[in-house]
């Protein structure tokens, strides 16, 4: 747990908000309308998008959070742990919904893909860790 952030879980990448606020925005959705779907006041929503104190527990409705923006929870994860090295991924939306998609895209086809495919991303895996 970060001192400067009590809010944020133990574990949670510190930019985990901003790429929440990047793919929301990235995908025309409101604060208010995200955080009303999830059963978030928006406010609170808003401030975990931001990083400040009283924002919300970040691996309490981050299940929710993703899939209301048509993805995993893990991947905003992953995007995060990316972009703590190379912050011009929050800077674009268009790129960052296209990353979600297809990240989206393996995740849920992954038993289907063809077994070259798998090997790749088992590669890219075990090469990352």
């Amino acid at each position: 747990m970060s001192i400067n952030n009590p809010y944020q879980a133990v574990g949670t990448p510190s930019l985990i908000g901003q790429v929440v606020r990047a793919l929301r925005i990235a995908r025309g959705v409101g604060v208010n309308q995200l955080g009303n779907a999830v059963g978030l006041e928006p406010a609170n929503l808003s401030r975990f998008e931001r990083g400040l104190p009283g924002g919300v527990h970040a691996t309490k409705y981050l299940d929710l959070i993703a899939m209301r923006l048509d993805t995993h929870a893990s991947i905003l994860y992953a995007i995060a742990e990316v972009a703590s090295n190379n912050l011009d991924i929050l800077r674009h939306p268009k790129e960052l919904s296209d990353l979600v998609e297809r990240l989206t895209f393996l995740i849920k086809n992954y038993l289907v893909l063809p077994t070259t495919v798998q090997e790749e991303i088992n590669r890219i895996i075990k090469d990352n860790q």
